[in-house]
């Protein structure tokens, strides 16, 4: 089985301590191009899976020093190994083997003597069901990259507004109230220069709202503006309303 995306083989580990077994199990997957390795105790398997990183893992269960379900109870206690498919491939045929199987961790279970058609089904469904599961682990990885760019750009917005709020807001404040005095003392001016520090005077009130009004707004995203709840007499909202409404449809 091959990706068709990166035309890489699936790659199938066998771990089994019979040799003809080992053997067998290369004949009837010898159709499809995997990339087959060999372990011939569940020590070994456990050295050789991590920097192999297959696809699907056949697992025998009946080995010495560690038996197969040992061996699949670590692998999947292991984060770096618990996605890979184990496929437990065994003389044991009762319901409790089975059974002990799925609880140690198994995907799937298979009996010996292997039936050829049973194995390769068994074995391309596990593979697809790994690659499913590496690209949905790269794209995970992507969407915290894409999450690590946004609080970067978070970060850049909060120093843009602290900027906009701070080195602006000040002379701002010194330039509003020039202004203003410019206005107490005006007996100097022409009526169009008043006309001209009043207007500049508005300018920049509704310039500082619009600070202010962004201060608050970042607020608000950030968490840091406490509500204050405050009873409301619907009825006289309503009716200002409708006065207010009442008033600009009489003078239209």
């Amino acid at each position: 089985m091959i990706d068709n995306d990166t035309g890489a083989k699936a790659r199938v580990l066998v771990v089994d301590d019979e040799p003809s077994a080992r053997f067998t199990l290369k004949m009837l997957l010898s159709s499809e191009p995997f990339e087959m390795s060999y372990a011939s105790n569940g020590i070994e398997a456990l050295s050789m899976v991590e920097s192999l990183a297959p696809d699907v893992i056949l697992l025998d269960v009946m080995m010495p020093e560690m038996d197969g379900f040992e061996v699949c109870r670590r692998l999947k206690l292991n984060p770096l190994t618990r996605p890979i498919p184990v496929l437990m491939v065994t003389a044991l045929n009762k319901k409790a083997h089975r059974v002990r199987a799925m609880e140690f961790g198994a995907d799937d279970f298979l009996n010996k003597p292997v039936d050829r058609t049973e194995l390769l089904v068994r074995v391309r469904s596990l593979v697809r069901i790994k690659r499913y599961h590496d690209e949905l682990r790269e794209s995970l990885d992507e969407i915290a990259v894409q999450n690590e760019r946004l609080r970067e750009l978070e970060k850049t917005k909060e120093h843009l507004i602290h900027m906009i709020i701070h080195d602006l807001n000040n002379p701002l404040m010194a330039i509003t109230g020039n202004l203003e005095l410019m206005l107490m003392d005006s007996d100097d001016l022409s009526a169009e220069h008043q006309q001209t520090v009043t207007d500049c005077t508005g300018f920049c009130r509704d310039l500082q709202m619009m600070i202010e009004e962004l201060l608050l707004i970042h607020r608000m995203e950030s968490g840091n503006l406490a509500l204050q709840k405050e009873r409301l007499d619907m009825r006289q909202l309503i009716g200002d309303l409708l006065g207010q409404f009442s008033a600009r449809a009489s003078e239209g």
